[in-house]
C-alpha cells in the first residue's frame, strides 16, 4: 500500500505539473439566495487548525490508512487523488502525502464495526472523531462500488470541504439529534458536492469557488494610495512569489520597494486616477485572487 501511494501521489505531481491553465479569481460573489445553509459551521472556525494552516501555508499533510478487513482501498486512492488534484488546481491549496507522522489528518477507509462504533451506519463518510478539533476522516469501503467521480466528490466533500473549510452540509438536516449525517437527503436542484446525491456528484464548480473565497478570504491586494510615483497595496498572499498588474506586468515581490508600513509599491503614473486589476502570482503559472479596483492619485 504504501508503494501504491507513492505512485498515486507521483501522478498527482505529474498531472499538476503539466497543468498550463491559470486560474484566477475575483472577490468572491456572495452566497445564492437560495443556498441551504451558511456556508460554515458558524463558531467552530477558529478550531480548525488546518483551515487556518492552508490560509497561513497554502498545503495540508495527509496520510492514508485501510482498516483490516476493509475492501477497495486501492480504487478509492484514485478518487482521493483525483478530489486533491482539483482542490490544487482549482484553489492552489496543495496536499501533501506524508508516512512520517507528521500528518494533519488522516484518511481511514472503514468497515464494519468501526462504522458502527463511530455511529456511521448507513453513512459513507464523516469527520466523526471529534470535528473540528480532530479533522480525521472516515470512508466506508462500501465506495469501492462506486464511480471514480462519485469517491471524488465524497472526498472533495469531506476533505476540501470541511477538513479544509469548516463547511457546513448543504442538504437537509432531519429532525433526530443524533446520527444526522447518515440520514440526511438532498437538496433538490441544489448542484454543490456539498449537498448528497446525483447534484453532489461533480468537482469544484461554481457554488464551491465562490465559497472558498468568503471562507478563505480573498487575499487580494487592495490598494491604498497613489505617490512617489508607485502605486502602494497590501494584501499580498503568503503563498505569492510576485504580483501582476493589468496594463503594467509582472513583478516578483523582491524587486518591489517596501513602503514604511510594510506595503509594496508598483510604479505607475500618479499624476490621474489609476484603474487596475491587480493579483497575487503563486507561481509563474498560476495567478489567484484577483482585485479589482479604481484609486485616485494622492492630493
Amino acid at each position: 500500500m504504501k508503494y501504491l501511494i507513492g505512485a498515486l501521489v507521483l501522478s498527482v505531481l505529474l498531472y499538476i505539473a503539466f497543468v498550463a491553465a491559470v486560474v484566477v479569481y475575483a472577490d468572491p460573489p456572495a452566497p445564492l439566495p437560495n443556498q441551504p445553509r451558511s456556508d460554515t459551521f458558524t463558531g467552530l472556525e477558529s478550531r480548525n487548525r488546518v483551515a487556518a494552516k492552508i490560509e497561513r501555508e497554502g498545503f495540508a499533510k495527509w496520510t492514508y490508512l485501510v482498516g483490516q478487513g476493509c475492501q477497495g482501498g486501492t480504487y478509492i486512492a484514485q478518487g482521493i487523488t483525483q478530489a486533491m488534484v482539483d482542490t490544487y488546481n482549482t484553489t492552489n491549496a496543495a496536499s501533501v502525502y506524508v508516512t512520517d507522522g507528521s500528518q494533519d489528518l488522516t484518511i481511514r477507509i472503514s468497515c464494519g464495526a468501526t462504522l458502527s462504533a463511530l455511529g456511521m451506519d448507513g453513512a459513507i463518510g464523516c469527520l466523526c472523531r471529534g470535528f473540528p478539533d480532530n479533522l480525521d476522516i472516515d470512508l466506508s469501503d462500501q465506495m469501492a462500488t462506486f464511480p471514480t467521480l462519485s469517491n471524488a466528490a465524497i472526498a472533495l466533500h469531506e476533505y476540501s470541504g470541511h477538513a479544509l473549510g469548516t463547511w457546513n452540509e448543504q442538504y437537509c438536516f432531519p429532525n433526530q439529534p443524533a446520527g444526522w449525517f447518515s440520514r440526511g437527503s438532498a437538496v433538490p436542484g441544489w448542484h454543490d458536492y456539498m449537498n448528497t446525491g446525483p447534484e453532489s456528484r461533480h468537482l469544484f464548480e461554481a457554488v464551491e469557488i465562490g465559497r472558498w473565497g468568503r471562507t478563505h478570504g480573498t487575499s487580494a491586494p487592495t490598494a491604498y494610495g497613489l505617490g512617489d510615483g508607485f502605486l502602494w497595496f497590501r494584501g499580498v498572499s503568503p503563498k505569492a512569489v510576485g504580483v501582476y498588474l493589468f496594463g503594467v506586468g509582472s513583478a516578483p515581490l523582491a524587486a518591489l520597494p517596501r513602503g514604511t508600513d510594510g506595503g509594496y509599491g508598483i510604479a505607475v503614473d500618479t499624476t490621474q486616477q489609476v484603474c487596475f486589476t491587480i493579483g497575487n502570482h503563486v507561481d509563474w503559472k498560476k495567478s489567484e485572487f484577483r482585485s479589482d479596483r479604481c484609486v485616485a492619485a494622492l492630493p
